[in-house]
């Protein structure tokens, strides 16, 4: 062999060598999961818990962002790897353990992948449901005096606190829709509410559902903790 083909066979040698160093996912690092988390408005959120689950195995690895929102965690063992992302916020002394979106593949192997996530008050998830808050509205059970049409309820959100983020809240006013066997709305960015319903223009008396409280023309409302599976409030309605 000469030695112009001994220096072809080596370059090619090295080319193999640091094509095997990358991976399938643009920008990823081998062997490391990396990536940044942001608010809504782009600014890093530091503290956010990330979570790997290794798919294959099911085994899971956890990290948490660092100052500027960045992340790395390696990965030890083959296999196929999700991630995801929450970070916990504290509002009227109900802690908020709320899960980031993310626009990035989410699944990768160990060649590596890069996840970014976002801090979302509202939107749909991904595997479906909402951010948001959901309030169901139902009739009180014992009121002759039924709305067929509950569509023309209109509720008017007046918020009592800022929004779970800490960013300023905004009032709503929405009539109800038809989700499912119920009315209500969807999607209510998190915060502490009062919330007055009208029925063609006039006021209804409300309480919380399964309360003992009494009718009210206007209640408080604030979102239960529990966001990953849709935080739900209940609100019973009477026309006397």
């Amino acid at each position: 062999m000469t030695i112009k083909y001994v220096y072809l066979a080596l370059v090619c040698i090295v080319f193999s060598a640091n094509a095997c160093k990358k991976t399938s996912n643009p920008g990823a690092e081998t062997g490391y999961a990396t990536g940044k988390a942001v608010d809504s408005k782009g600014n890093p959120l530091a503290g956010v818990e990330i979570t790997l689950e290794n798919t294959t195995f099911h085994e899971g690895y956890t990290s948490k962002t660092d100052k500027n929102g960045n992340y790395k965690i390696k990965l030890s063992k083959n296999g196929a790897y999700s991630a995801s992302a929450y970070i916990d916020k504290e509002l009227n002394n109900i802690v908020y353990h709320l899960p980031l979106h993310t626009n990035d593949k989410n699944y990768f192997s160990q060649e590596g992948g890069v996840v970014n996530f976002e801090l979302k008050l509202t939107g749909q998830k991904p595997e479906g449901g909402y951010y948001g808050g959901e309030i169901q509205v139902g009739a009180d059970i014992n009121d002759l005096n039924l709305i067929e049409d509950e569509e023309n309820i209109e509720l008017t959100l007046t918020p009592l606190s800022k929004l779970v983020d800490g960013t300023d809240a905004t009032a709503i006013k929405l009539n109800l829709t038809r989700i499912s066997l119920y009315y209500g709305l969807v999607d209510i960015p998190i915060a502490r509410y009062s919330v007055v319903a009208k029925y063609k223009g006039t006021v209804l008396k409300l309480k919380i559902r399964d309360s003992n409280a009494p009718y009210q023309n206007n209640v408080t409302i604030n979102f239960p903790k529990d966001i990953s599976t849709g935080a739900v409030i209940g609100l019973t309605y009477r026309r006397d």
